[in-house]
């Protein structure tokens, strides 16, 4: 990483124009902390500065929910500076502000909610401040004998967690499903358990959060303070619906005039700082993401009969894609930092390996559905509600992940399972993918197949260590000749 002396200066060269290619807006919201309320950039750098950040390569994200990212109770200064005493650390609290801010993008996006689907509203981000962060403050010594909601204070509480190695934040553990949403698409008003939770965060006047956290007894205890006008009477519309903002110019609040195209939001940065924000998360672990099951014909070409959809299509490849990334850009494993790919693609979907991939429900059973050297599959029991993509249950965590950086080898103590899950999304020669997913009976089943085989010897090598691309000159095979900058894998030419 370069210090932010070097990458001040490179924003200084390039402004708001490309330094390579136009990469995509991904719209993060992970930014430093300010004790006035104010989110600043912290600034990182890889080797290139993109343009911008890249989007999101899935159009329906914003109206889904996804698993908390692991996260060890840290005591950390609020922005570095202040003093709490909460016991959820910086990584923590720009957690929690992502995840508000994906519960105010359903707002924006017409998103199908727990009554229906909702109009559409024009809202602000929410950014940190550590001065409602210590407004929120508490003692195991004081704690109400009720740890309920009051009018200025949202609060929640959960057992401790057993093993901080695994432990996820405390926001998204109490955080609702996209169902318990109970919005009236009619007059904006909600109602259920988590009206609390509504009112809060997602109220169109919010525009601060501050969030206190403390281990007290067995029990993670939280609360948390936002702008939010507690005189409004419980009935109050939760938000004006209005059209989303498309441009700047449909951002009119003062402070908030940078329209976030992916999430719908008006932002306070600009998209060359939420741009520095991302690259910290390069290395971010995947995420479990809640996707009801539906049947679509695949990207509406090919009809399989599979019980997926074109956003769960679009997950599992912005997933596979995700692991490729940690590759590249020398994330740590646990046997240590991970050498990068020359040439390494971005994979891609294809219906022509999901219909490859296709099984018939009378010949399935737990037992009997094993991969094969060139077939994976994997089954468990069907969710009635609650349902995660199943490609990514038992999911991989850089925690155990065992590649060993001496020889991009698979450790011996590594599962068979997992080193054939991850040869199918790690291999270079890989460059398409396709999942038949199906319920037959009490069991979800899911079949892939990437035209490569996905058992062989552990000691066999997974790929040639080389040099990420930092421009389109370092991507040479043919029909992936631009350098996404962002993840350092080499994508085709977009088509315009």
């Amino acid at each position: 990483m370069r210090v932010a002396t070097t990458v001040f200066l490179l924003v200084v060269l390039l402004g708001e124009v490309a330094a390579v290619r136009q990469c995509r807006n991904r719209g993060s919201t992970s930014s430093s902390i300010s004790s006035s309320g104010t989110v600043s950039s912290n600034l990182r750098s890889f080797a290139v500065v993109p343009a911008q950040a890249p989007a999101t390569e899935v159009k329906g994200v914003n109206c889904y929910i996804h698993s908390s990212p692991r996260a060890p109770n840290k005591v950390e200064k609020c922005d570095g500076t202040i003093s709490t005493g909460s016991e959820a650390g910086e990584y923590e609290r720009h957690q929690t502000l992502r995840a508000i801010n994906e519960y105010r993008s359903m707002l924006a996006n017409n998103c199908i909610l727990g009554s229906g689907a909702i109009k559409q509203g024009n809202l602000r981000k929410v950014k940190y401040s550590c001065a409602l962060e210590l407004a929120a403050l508490f003692t195991c010594s004081d704690l109400p004998k009720s740890w309920n909601s009051d009018a200025s204070t949202f609060r929640r509480v959960t057992p401790k967690a057993s093993n901080q190695a695994t432990r996820t934040t405390i926001f998204y553990r109490t955080t609702p499903f996209v169902f318990q949403l109970l919005i009236s698409p009619t007059d904006q008003t909600v109602s259920g358990s988590y009206s609390d939770f509504m009112r809060f965060f997602m109220s169109e006047d919010v525009s601060e959060v501050g969030c206190y956290a403390k281990i007290c007894g067995g029990f993670e205890y939280m609360a948390c303070k936002t702008n939010h006008d507690s005189t409004l009477p419980a009935n109050a519309p939760l938000y004006t619906p209005r059209s989303r903002c498309l441009s700047d110019s449909d951002c009119t609040l003062p402070g908030f005039n940078i329209c976030d195209k992916q999430t719908g939001l008006c932002d306070f940065e600009t998209a060359m700082q939420r741009q520095f924000a991302v690259l910290d998360t390069v290395c971010d672990d995947n995420f479990h993401w809640y996707v009801p099951a539906r049947a679509e014909k695949c990207y509406n070409q090919v009809e399989t009969g599979a019980s997926i959809s074109n956003d769960e299509r679009d997950l599992i490849i912005m997933a596979v894609n995700q692991y490729r990334r940690q590759l590249n850009n020398n994330c740590q494993y646990v046997l240590g930092t991970q050498k990068a790919v020359s040439n390494y693609r971005k994979v891609k979907w294809s219906c022509a390996y999901e219909q490859d991939a296709k099984f018939d429900c009378k010949n399935v059973s737990p037992k009997n559905f094993k991969s094969d050297k060139n077939t994976f599959r994997y089954s468990q029991e069907a969710r009635s509600s609650h349902r995660r993509i199943i490609f990514l249950e038992d999911n991989l965590w850089k925690q155990t992940i065992r590649i060993r950086p001496s020889d991009q080898t698979f450790d011996r103590s590594m599962p068979e399972d997992q080193s054939m899950r991850l040869r199918m999304i790690l291999t270079p020669e890989v460059t398409e993918i396709g999942c038949f997913d199906k319920v037959c009976g009490k069991y979800e089943y899911i079949a892939c197949k990437t035209g490569h085989p996905i058992i062989v010897p552990k000691t066999q090598r997974l790929y040639k260590p080389g040099t990420r691309c930092n421009a389109d000159s370092d991507c040479t095979l043919s029909g992936y000749g631009v350098c996404d900058t962002f993840s350092g894998m080499c994508e085709p030419a977009e088509v315009v």
